[in-house]
């Protein structure tokens, strides 16, 4: 078992190697369990909570909107990596929750969005099939490499579920 001080240099890494990234992979499936895999461009809040402001003419929003569960996966890319089979990556099972328009918590993000990924955002946010889709973390795995799997839980990485 690792130790308390590596513990939280494992959930620094893993919150480190998600700030990388300016997108997600998502799973999502319909109440039927159709499952698709997709992606989209993410954000923070300041509770380390993921969004995606996503077409609800796109599979995976209507899967969200139907079946709130997903998986959310950032991987190393396969050209920086020296293993093909021990990619280091971080799998978060959550759940979401669609975030209405005509919230502060909507705008705040929209802004954190448009900050974050240009001017492009401008433009969806005047579309109304654009939805805010929140991810609540419950638990996952960060993967550092061969044997080196540890669990995680919540929003912020915690490595100790308590």
């Amino acid at each position: 078992m690792d130790n308390p001080s590596s513990l939280r240099d494992i959930q620094a890494d893993a919150t480190l190697f998600r700030s990388r990234f300016k997108s997600v992979i998502l799973a999502t499936a319909t109440s039927q369990a159709d499952v698709n895999s997709s992606y989209a461009p993410f954000v923070l809040d300041s509770q380390n909570r993921v969004y995606v402001f996503i077409s609800a003419l796109a599979k995976h929003t209507r899967n969200l909107l139907a079946n709130p569960q997903a998986s959310l996966l950032w991987i190393e890319d396969e050209q920086n990596t020296e293993n093909i089979f021990a990619r280091k990556r971080l799998a978060l099972h959550c759940s979401s929750a669609s975030i209405d328009r005509d919230t502060p918590v909507w705008s705040s993000i929209l802004d954190l969005f448009e900050t974050t990924h240009g001017e492009t955002v401008s433009l969806l946010k005047t579309l109304n099939d654009f939805q805010l889709i929140r991810f609540e973390v419950h638990n996952g795995t960060f993967v550092r490499g061969f044997g080196k799997a540890v669990p995680v839980y919540g929003n912020s990485l915690e490595t100790d579920p308590e």
